[in-house]
């Protein structure tokens, strides 16, 4: 199997300046609610496998309608710390949100 088929990790993907990808989303939120550990990257699985870890992590969200405002406290702030150092390490190699939204227009 092709390692072109697999994710790169969600350290290496927030490390190549696109921001958090939809692939990193669900890392984030499997990590989130204890899915996967907090330190597991995904590097190399399949993509089966991260469909499996996306379809398990929408069933997650759907007692809060994919809100994080809706979240118990305890994970609103899990969500909030991982959310966070996502974000810092994106921006950390250059991502830049607001070149992001000169896109969209």
């Amino acid at each position: 199997m092709s390692n072109r088929k697999n994710y790169v990790g969600l350290d290496v993907d927030l490390a190549q300046g696109d921001g958090i990808t939809p692939i990193a989303k669900v890392v984030l939120d499997a990590q989130l609610f204890g899915l996967i550990a907090d330190n597991e990257t995904c590097k190399g699985w399949p993509g089966g496998n991260i469909q499996e870890l996306y379809d398990k992590v929408a069933k997650a969200w759907e007692p809060y309608g994919n809100l994080p405002s809706q979240l118990p406290c305890d994970l609103r702030e899990k969500h909030t710390r991982l959310y966070g150092e996502a974000i810092i390490s994106a921006k950390e190699n250059g991502w830049d949100p607001d070149q992001d939204l000169e896109n969209d227009r």
